[in-house]
């Protein structure tokens, strides 16, 4: 059994290996439980590689499942909306994948114009079908506290009832633009 000692005349390390096989510094990762250091008691080490290898191993691990949000396999989805051929700016628009699933989502510019946005951190949306709804009410809060909704410009076809349905596929362009009726 290897161990470490106290070596507290010298102006090393306090802590070394009896064996020299124990890197200078391990000592850190060492179970001080039961033990005062320095000491001359000896610590049981065969467990030290194992103990490293797994939190190397889930060190490793938290870095790469960090990294699958950061991966692609979104395609950049963009468009224009309009209504009644005149741009419909502050519109929102929504992806709704219709097998279920996270929603991707824009705001119109001034000019009509939208990138679809996944997650705050990633544009477009994956491929697949989806449910595109499209609306511009939007709900403020009056003086007295009350919610204020504004009219809805959108005929409930293209949102609550929405039949705008495309498919966003694998590296293709994906420009959808809606001109909507309103009537």
């Amino acid at each position: 059994m290897t161990g470490l000692r106290s070596t507290a005349i010298s102006p090393k390390p306090l802590c070394v290996a009896a064996d020299r096989s124990l890197p200078v510094g391990l000592h850190v990762f060492l179970p001080t439980a039961g033990h005062d250091w320095p000491s001359d008691k000896p610590v049981d080490t065969r467990f030290i590689g194992t103990h490293m290898t797994r939190t190397l191993n889930c060190a490793i691990l938290f870095c790469l499942m960090s990294l699958v949000g950061c991966q692609g396999g979104n395609e950049g989805v963009t468009g224009t909306v309009s209504l009644d051929g005149k741009p419909l700016p502050k519109a929102e628009v929504v992806f709704t994948p219709t097998e279920g699933g996270r929603p991707a989502t824009a705001t119109t510019d001034a000019s009509g114009k939208y990138d679809l946005l996944y997650t705050i951190n990633q544009k477009g949306a994956p491929a697949g079908e989806y449910v595109v709804r499209i609306r511009t009410a939007t709900t403020t809060t009056g003086e007295d506290g009350r919610d204020i909704q504004s009219p809805e410009l959108v005929p409930a076809k293209y949102n609550q009832q929405s039949e705008l349905v495309v498919e966003v596929k694998e590296g293709a362009a994906n420009q959808f633009d809606f001109d909507l009726k309103s009537e």
